[in-house]
């Protein structure tokens, strides 16, 4: 999990990227058949999002462990996902493929802004 030297340090007292790998590290020893992830890039800088984008694909790939993820970056999403669901006030507006959602006229509307599209 990238967190090696650090096994005696106070949680508090780590940066943010290393309290979330700690807290992804605690959900992954429980040995999980999903991972559920809401808003993992919050708070980060563009190269630890990139580190955390190659951990989740990590984590995907050596096992096997399908990742839901909750997140407004689009960026990201688009980059770890296979199929993505969007809603709008709790109800689906659109399912697929990355590509196929993020061209979809209502995310578009909802979300992206004309000037994404």
């Amino acid at each position: 999990m990238g967190l090696r030297g650090r096994e005696n340090a106070v949680a508090a007292n780590l940066k943010l990227l290393d309290k979330k790998r700690t807290m992804i590290a605690t959900a992954l020893a429980t040995k999980p058949r999903l991972l559920l992830l809401d808003e993992p890039i919050a708070g980060l800088s563009p190269a630890e999002v990139k580190e955390s984008v190659d951990m989740f694909k990590k984590i995907n790939g050596e096992l096997g462990l399908t990742i839901i993820i909750i997140e407004h970056f689009m960026k990201v999403l688009t980059e770890l996902s296979s199929r993505m669901m969007v809603l709008e006030n709790g109800r689906s507006i659109c399912i697929g493929v990355p590509v196929e959602v993020s061209k979809n006229e209502k995310v578009v509307e909802c979300y992206l802004g004309d000037s994404y599209a």
